[in-house]
């Protein structure tokens, strides 16, 4: 009783830290920016009854899941974005006793709720909740991913129940962010490794394939009834992934030393643009292949690039230099701050790397986001949903390092060792 006291005081203390940081650096009332009204046109459009589009017709470019919880804020509130900026921060208040649960169970002593306080109060969470964007979204489900492989190994009954969820909850992060199919790939066998004798492995494969289906399913329907075509995740022109992207993010512009090195461009900059902007709108299919041809026939002709672009793509991805809207004084702290914690989160990483039968499906979730952005675009912004992930090898390395120290003052000065009998004795 006394632990969810404390989790529904830390779970209250986050969502407010949110809503006090977005008053903080101005952007509750910020007006929608970037990709933020291409989501916000789909949900106006399904909240509306016109189905799955924006502004030029039927959509396939976007994941579905956040634009759908966009639509039914809308549905709810109004097309207000402060009420999802407040649903979003209450979004990210529900993660701290996921992440408590993942850390008490595959972590050291009290690194359950270390994490939870670190998470609490880790700004490059709360930065991105100002965002209509499916970061947040994909945190919470990729949390929830992770506490319930955690549970899907430690249950002592209802085990097929929990891997079913576990597949539900996988299709609804590859509707957030198909990032992750990479992580889903290694967890399906490891799990079927750790439940061997308890639960057959074609029974957990089944699972876990008819928990993504279910998800999936109406998706994949609704493409093929308009484009005819297999599309599971997303596909044409433009899309937020896929051909579209990988060609974008690699070329010779990206992997060339300068402002676009390791980023991403506008296709009008590239050569290949007149022959991609020709394809028909309703091929989106088309549009996907050509754009993995484009950027594939560029990588294959220019290999000596390649390791000086990943490198770019890398420290894009990795840096925690830099906070949107904050404070010039507050960024430089932050980044003092991280590059101190950074030998703790390596610590953590090691705890980890020892532990691969309990800790693997939480470094199969950030390398696959990670390679992804490898493979297509770096931005900092992918690198909020393994956050909380980051802040847990915190916790593992300081509980770590906490626990070594107390089993060190303890063999050094023990009651149980003869010499310190003595000098007990003695009063000393």
């Amino acid at each position: 009783m006394k632990a969810r006291s404390i989790l529904l005081l830390l779970v209250s203390a986050t969502f407010f830290l949110h809503i006090g940081w977005m008053f903080y650096t101005g952007t509750f009332h910020m007006p929608l920016d970037g990709d933020e009204p291409d989501y916000r046109t789909i949900a106006h459009n399904l909240a509306s009854g016109f189905g799955y589009m924006d502004a030029n017709g039927p959509n396939v470019n976007r994941f579905p899941l956040y634009p759908i919880f966009l639509s039914f804020c809308e549905l709810l509130f109004g097309p207000s974005p402060e009420v999802v900026r407040v649903l979003q921060a209450l979004m990210a208040a529900l993660g701290v006793p996921l992440i408590w649960y993942i850390g008490t169970v595959a972590g050291p002593a009290g690194a359950g709720w270390l994490a939870a306080l670190l998470y609490a109060v880790n700004p490059f969470v709360m930065h991105q909740t100002r965002f209509l964007m499916a970061e947040t979204l994909t945190m919470l489900l990729l949390l929830a991913l992770g506490a319930v492989t955690m549970k899907c190994t430690h249950a002592r009954s209802h085990v097929e129940q929990w891997i079913l969820l576990l597949g539900i909850i996988c299709g609804l992060c590859l509707a957030a962010r198909a990032q992750v199919v990479l992580s889903v790939l290694i967890l399906v066998p490891w799990l079927c490794a750790v439940l061997r004798g308890r639960v057959p492995r074609f029974k957990v494969t089944l699972l876990v394939v008819a928990g993504i289906l279910l998800v999936l399913s109406p998706w994949i329907a609704r493409n093929y009834l308009v484009y005819q075509q297999f599309i599971p995740f997303t596909s044409g022109k433009y899309a937020s992934a896929g051909g579209h992207v990988f060609w974008t993010t690699n070329n010779v512009l990206t992997a060339s030393p300068g402002p676009d090195w390791g980023q991403w461009v506008h296709p009008t900059r590239l050569p290949e643009y007149a022959e991609y902007d020709a394809i028909p709108a309703s091929n989106p299919s088309l549009a996907d292949r050509n754009g993995y041809e484009y950027g594939l026939r560029f990588l294959s002709s220019h290999p000596e690039l390649i390791p000086g672009m990943e490198i770019a793509k890398a420290r894009i991805f990795w840096n925690y230099t830099w906070i949107m809207d904050a404070p010039g004084d507050l960024n430089m702290s932050v980044s003092v701050l991280v590059l101190v914690l950074v030998p703790f989160v390596l610590i953590g990483l090691l705890y980890e790397i020892q532990r691969p039968l309990l800790c693997l499906p939480f470094l199969a979730i950030v390398g696959a986001v990670f390679v992804s952005c490898l493979i297509y675009w770096g931005y900092a912004r992918f690198r909020v949903p393994i956050e909380p992930y980051m802040t847990l090898m915190l916790a593992f390395g300081l509980s770590t390092l906490v626990t070594a120290f107390s089993r060190w003052r303890t063999h050094v000065y023990s009651p149980t060792r003869p010499l310190d009998r003595v000098r007990i004795s003695r009063g000393r």
